[in-house]
C-alpha cells in the first residue's frame, strides 16, 4: 500500500513540476503581474484564498489549469527565428541579383551597336537568366514573408491568450506552490 502512495505522491509532484515549468515559460507569472502588483488588493485576495483552500481544492485548481495548458495556441520560436533568417537572406541575394543586372546591363550599353554581336547576345542571355532568378526569388521572398506574418500573428494569439488568462495562471502557480510547500 505504501508504493501506491509513493506512486500517487510522485505523480502529484510530477503534475505539479509540469505545471511550474508550463508557467515559467515563456513568460514568468508571479503575483506582481495581477493588477495593483504584489502588494495590490488581487494578490492579497489570492493569498488568503490559498492559505484557506484544501489540499484537494488546490490539486483540483493545478489539475484545472493544466487542462487550460492544453488549449495554449503552439508556437515555436525556433521555427520562427529560421523563417526570419531565411527571409534575411532571401532579401540579400535579391539585392545582389539587382545589382548583377545593373551592371550588366551598364556593361551593354556600353557596348552599344557597335560591340561584338556575341558579346551583346551573351550580355542578353546573362541578364534575362538574372531577371529569371530574380523572380524566383521575389516568389521565394514572398513566401516567407507570408510565412513569417503567419508565425507573428501565433505569437501574438499566444500573447492574447496569457492575457486572457493572466490572473487564473497566477492563481495556479500560487497554488502549485502551495501544495509543494504543504
Amino acid at each position: 500500500m505504501s508504493c501506491l502512495r509513493a506512486i500517487a505522491s510522485s505523480m502529484q509532484v510530477a503534475e505539479l513540476g509540469r505545471l511550474l515549468r508550463a508557467l515559467r515559460h515563456p513568460v514568468g507569472l508571479s503575483l506582481r503581474d495581477l493588477p495593483g502588483g504584489e502588494h495590490g488588493s488581487a494578490a492579497q485576495q489570492l493569498r488568503r484564498q490559498t492559505r484557506s483552500m484544501s489540499t484537494s481544492a488546490l490539486r483540483g485548481s493545478v489539475h484545472q489549469t493544466l487542462q487550460l495548458l492544453d488549449t495554449r495556441p503552439s508556437v515555436d520560436p525556433q521555427a520562427y527565428a529560421a523563417c526570419r533568417r531565411r527571409l534575411g537572406t532571401l532579401m540579400s541575394q535579391r539585392a545582389v541579383e539587382d545589382d548583377w543586372i545593373a551592371r550588366l546591363q551598364a556593361c551593354r550599353k556600353r557596348l552599344g551597336r557597335r560591340g561584338d554581336t556575341e558579346t551583346r547576345k551573351s550580355l542578353d542571355a546573362d541578364i534575362q537568366v538574372r531577371k529569371q532568378q530574380r523572380r524566383r526569388l521575389i516568389d521565394r521572398e514572398r513566401h516567407a514573408e507570408r510565412i513569417e506574418e503567419e508565425h507573428e500573428r501565433r505569437y501574438q494569439t499566444l500573447c492574447d491568450w496569457h492575457l486572457d488568462h493572466l490572473e487564473q495562471l497566477v492563481q495556479a502557480r500560487s497554488h502549485a506552490q502551495a501544495l509543494l510547500d504543504r
